[in-house]
C-alpha cells in the first residue's frame, strides 16, 4: 500500500516538473482547453435561458374551448367537471357570453356595431391551460377536447407553438454540436501535447524499460500530466464562464431592462460544476492513457 502511494506521488511530482519546464507553452494549452469548455457552457446556458424568457414573454399556451350556442347550464357544468378532471390541464376558466362581450367592448372601439346587434352572438367558452407545452401534445389535447359533448370548436395556434418549440430545440442542438466539435478539439490538444512530451522523453522511457520498469510505471507520469492540464483548463473554464455570465447579466441590466426585458443567466449549481470537472478529468485521463498505451505498443513492436 505504501509503495503504491509512493509511486503515485512520484508520478505526480514528475508531471508537475514537466509542467514547470515550459510554463508559457503549457499555459497556452490550458487556455485552449478552458475556451473549449467555457464557450459551449456559456452558449448552452444563454440559449436555455433565452428560450425560457421567450416562453415567458409569449405566455403559457392556452386553448379556448367554445361551446354550442344552445349549451344549457347542465351541459356547461358537466363540461367544466370533465375539463377539471383531466390530469393534463393545469387551469380551467369559464368565460360566459356576457363577459366575453364586455371584454370586446373594453378592448375595441366598436360600440356602434355592438349596439346594433339584436342579441349576444358569442357562445360560452372555457379557457384552459395545459401542463405541457410540446406542440404534438397540444395538438393531441386539442383533438381530445373537441370530442367532448357540447363542444363546437377548440381554438389553438398550433403552428406558432410548433415554431417556437422547434426553434428552441434547434438552438440547443446547435450548441451541443458546437460543444462536440470543441471537445474534439480539446482532446486533440491533449493528445498532441502529450505526444510531444512522450517523444521528448523517448530515450528516458527506453532506459526505464531496459531497467525493467513496468508499463504502468512509465505511463503514470504522462497520464497525470494530461489530467493536470485538463483539470487546470476546467478550473479556468469555470472562471471564464462566470465572468461571461456576469458580463451578459450586466449588459442585460443596462440595455434590456429599460425595455421591460429581464434576462439574467443562472449560475450552474455545485452538482453541475462537479459534473463538468468529473467529465473533463475522465476524458483527459482516457485520452492520456490511450496515447501513452499506443506509444508503448509502438515501442514494443520496434
Amino acid at each position: 500500500m505504501m509503495g503504491s502511494l509512493q509511486q503515485q506521488g512520484y508520478a505526480l511530482r514528475q508531471a508537475l516538473v514537466r509542467l514547470a519546464r515550459a510554463p508559457v507553452a503549457h499555459l497556452f494549452t490550458v487556455l485552449v482547453i478552458s475556451l473549449s469548455l467555457a464557450v459551449p457552457l456559456v452558449l448552452y446556458r444563454l440559449v436555455s435561458d433565452l428560450g425560457a424568457l421567450a416562453r415567458a414573454q409569449a405566455g403559457p399556451p392556452q386553448l379556448t374551448v367554445f361551446l354550442r350556442m344552445d349549451a344549457s347550464e347542465a351541459l356547461i357544468t358537466s363540461t367544466r367537471t370533465a375539463l377539471q378532471a383531466r390530469p393534463d390541464l393545469e387551469a380551467v376558466r369559464y368565460v360566459s357570453p356576457d363577459a366575453a362581450l364586455q371584454d370586446i367592448r373594453r378592448s375595441t372601439r366598436m360600440e356602434d356595431v355592438l349596439a346594433g346587434l339584436d342579441g349576444n352572438p358569442l357562445p360560452g367558452a372555457f379557457v384552459v391551460r395545459p401542463r405541457q407545452g410540446e406542440p404534438e401534445g397540444l395538438v393531441t389535447l386539442q383533438k381530445a377536447l373537441r370530442a367532448l359533448p357540447g363542444v363546437d370548436l377548440v381554438q389553438f395556434d398550433a403552428e406558432w407553438a410548433r415554431r417556437l418549440y422547434a426553434l428552441g430545440q434547434l438552438s440547443e442542438r446547435g450548441v451541443l454540436m458546437l460543444g462536440g466539435v470543441l471537445v474534439a478539439g480539446l482532446l486533440s490538444v491533449v493528445v498532441n501535447t502529450l505526444r510531444l512530451q512522450i517523444l521528448a522523453a523517448r530515450e528516458e522511457i527506453e532506459v526505464c524499460k531496459l531497467m525493467g520498469a513496468s508499463n504502468a510505471f512509465v505511463r503514470r507520469p504522462f497520464v497525470y500530466f494530461g489530467v493536470l492540464q485538463v483539470l487546470l483548463g476546467s478550473l479556468l473554464a469555470m472562471g471564464l464562464a462566470e465572468l461571461a455570465r456576469w458580463s451578459i447579466n450586466q449588459a442585460s441590466t443596462d440595455w434590456l431592462a429599460p425595455l421591460g426585458v429581464h434576462l439574467q443567466l443562472q449560475a450552474p449549481d455545485a452538482l453541475e460544476w462537479a459534473s463538468l470537472l468529473g467529465w473533463a478529468v475522465m476524458m483527459g485521463w482516457l485520452a492520456s492513457a490511450a496515447t501513452v498505451a499506443a506509444f508503448l505498443r509502438q515501442l514494443r513492436s520496434t
